[in-house]
C-alpha cells in the first residue's frame, strides 16, 4: 500500500524489503494470527462439548471466554505497544473508576464461579449469566478503561478477527457450508 500510494506521486521504487513495510505487514499478521489461536483454543477447550444439546448456552459460554481472554490479549498488546501507558496506574483512575473495575471485576468472577458450579447440574438455571458477564465486561472496556486511548480498539479487534476465523473454520470443516461458501465467492 505504501508503494502504491508512492507511485501516485512519481515514487516508482516498488521494493516490498523496506523496513517499514515488512513491518506493519508482520504486526497486520500478528495482529490476526493471535486471535486466530486464541479462538480456536477457546472453542477447543470448551467444557461444554458440541453434541451436549445445549448449543446457546455452548455458544454464550465460549463467546464470554474468548471475549475475556481478547481483554487479557488487548492488555499485553497494548502494554508492549505504547510503552509506559501504564506507568501510575493510580493517578489515571477517578476514585468512580476504581470502584467500577473492583465491583464488575468482582461481579465477573462471581458470575463465573456460579455458572462453573451449576452448569451440569442446572443449565436453565444459568443460561444468562455467560451474557451477563459479557455484558459487564464490554462495560469495563467502554466508560471504566476508556482513559486508555485505543485500548477498546485492540480488545474489539481481536474479537472480530477471532470470530471471523471461527465462523470460517466451521465453514471449512462442514462439507455442505464449504459448498455455499464456494458459490458465494464464486
Amino acid at each position: 500500500m505504501v508503494s502504491i500510494n508512492d507511485a501516485e506521486y512519481g515514487i516508482l521504487q516498488f521494493n516490498l524489503l523496506k523496513p517499514r513495510i515488512f513491518a506493519a505487514g508482520a504486526l497486520f499478521v500478528l495482529l490476526v494470527a493471535i486471535p486466530t489461536v486464541a479462538v480456536r483454543r477457546v472453542i477447543r477447550r470448551s467444557p461444554i462439548p458440541a453434541d451436549s444439546g445445549q448449543s446457546w448456552l455452548k455458544w454464550s459460554f465460549d463467546t464470554n471466554r474468548y471475549f475475556n481472554m481478547c481483554l487479557i490479549l488487548a492488555f499485553a498488546s497494548y502494554g508492549v505497544m505504547w510503552e509506559g501507558t501504564f506507568d501510575d496506574i493510580s493517578k489515571q483512575f477517578s476514585h468512580f473508576q476504581t470502584l467500577a473495575l473492583a465491583l464488575i471485576m468482582f461481579l465477573s468472577i462471581l458470575i463465573t464461579r456460579t455458572f462453573r458450579h451449576n452448569y451440569k447440574t442446572n443449565p436453565k438455571k444459568c443460561a444468562l449469566l455467560p451474557m451477563a458477564d459479557f455484558i459487564l465486561v464490554n462495560l469495563l472496556v467502554l466508560y471504566v478503561l476508556r482513559i486508555w486511548t485505543g485500548y477498546a480498539t485492540f480488545v474489539y479487534w481481536f474479537f472480530v478477527v477471532g470470530l471471523y476465523a471461527a465462523w470460517l473454520d466451521d465453514r471449512f470443516k462442514n462439507a455442505k457450508k464449504r459448498q455455499r461458501l464456494s458459490l458465494i465467492i464464486h
